[in-house]
């Protein structure tokens, strides 16, 4: 014998109900916590190492480099600036070029804070040197003429001299690049034979 029961209409929420009572609070848990949890992180950066690290983990999103500095407006200093150089040199040997020009964006967002043009030109000095050792020929180039146009900004004679130097090699390479036979010309002596062995 089956059990008969009542035919009873069944009632389903509409949608709104179920959005309201259901998803919407969970949505809003979900966004408080990663809010609270977005505040404990920068809320621990107390050195300036800690800034470098979370700043490298930031990685090329320059929005949140420039949020995270204005956080953090206490530890931004020339100092600062110089560590970023120091180990954007140096991570060009251990972790690669592409590791060094991400440090060298964020010495960017630095030297741009502070205001500071020659600390701006220096920073696209070395980006262009960087380029340069890559065989990048046309953003080196790109990156030393912004350098130039900076240290010209703030009068810096001595360091325009170089960065012209600098200019005027990679003009000289990007032409014996585009040309084989004129860097032949250029490294032979007058007897056709080669200078540099």
């Amino acid at each position: 014998m089956q059990r008969q029961f009542p035919k009873q209409a069944v009632r389903v929420l509409p949608l709104s109900r179920y959005l309201s009572f259901f998803i919407l609070p969970c949505l809003t848990v979900l966004v408080l916590s990663l809010i609270s949890h977005a505040g404990q992180q920068t809320d621990t950066i107390q050195t300036e190492k800690e800034l470098i690290s979370a700043l490298v983990k930031i990685g090329n999103q320059q929005p949140s480099i420039r949020s995270l500095i204005q956080q953090h407006q206490s530890l931004i200093a020339k100092r600062l600036w110089e560590r970023l150089i120091a180990k954007a040199a140096d991570t060009s040997y251990d972790k690669g070029a592409g590791h060094s020009l991400a440090l060298y964006d964020i010495a960017l967002a630095v030297a741009d804070h502070l205001k500071d043009g020659r600390l701006l030109a220096s920073t696209y000095s070395n980006i262009g040197r960087t380029y340069s050792g890559l065989g990048k020929t046309t953003e080196a180039i790109r990156s030393c003429l912004e350098s130039k146009r900076l240290f010209e900004s703030v009068g810096a004679r001595r360091d325009l001299i170089y960065i012209l130097s600098d200019i005027g090699s990679l003009y000289l390479y990007a032409r014996l690049q585009a040309s084989p036979v004129l860097f032949r010309a250029i490294s032979c002596d007058g007897g056709g034979r080669e200078k540099f062995k």
